[in-house]
Formats: C-alpha cells, structure tokens, sequence
C-alpha cells in the first residue's frame, strides 16, 4: 500500500492540551488543520468521502514536530487509542 496521507502532531504551546494535527492528502495536497481528535477524525472522513476512498492504517504516515512534549504526544497516544479500543469494539458486534 503508498502513504497516501500524512498526519503531523504540531505544538502551538507548552500546555499538555496545545497541540493540533494537520492532515493532508498527497494526491491533492489537501490540508485540515485538527484540534481534537474528533475534528481529525471528522476531516479525515470528509476527505475520503470527497474522495471516495477506504484508507489502511498503514496508508497513513505519522509524524511528530521536534518541538512536541512527551505530555501532549501521550495526550494525543491515549485518546487516539480510546478510538481504536472503539472501532475495535463496534466491528466486533
């Protein structure tokens, strides 16, 4: 599978909670800036649909800006993985 997305975990503060995620597309060069993990996945749906795409996890490329804190990457690690825990959950049903 390509990287068809990358998702970049960006500081805008030294609060644990001043981070966003920026989004983009490759094929287009699309950007969505997130500031929840709701919003990312909100923009990242409105993408594939628009687009009319199924995305893989492997299709999607994290990346960390070197100035992110430890605290706001495990903010963003735990809820990310509630959401997997979720997904998990209901395709288990």
């Amino acid at each position: 599978m390509n990287i068809i997305f990358e998702s970049t975990i960006k500081s805008s503060g030294e609060s644990p909670s001043d981070w966003y995620i920026e989004l983009k597309y490759l094929e287009n060069n699309t950007i969505k800036k997130s500031s929840s993990i709701d919003e990312y996945e909100k923009n990242l749906s409105e993408i594939c649909n628009a687009e009319s795409i199924m995305i893989e996890s492997n299709e999607n490329k994290w990346i960390q800006d070197s100035n992110v804190t430890a605290e706001q990457y495990a903010q963003i690690n735990s809820q990310m993985r509630k959401v997997q825990e979720e997904l998990s959950n209901a395709s288990d049903d």
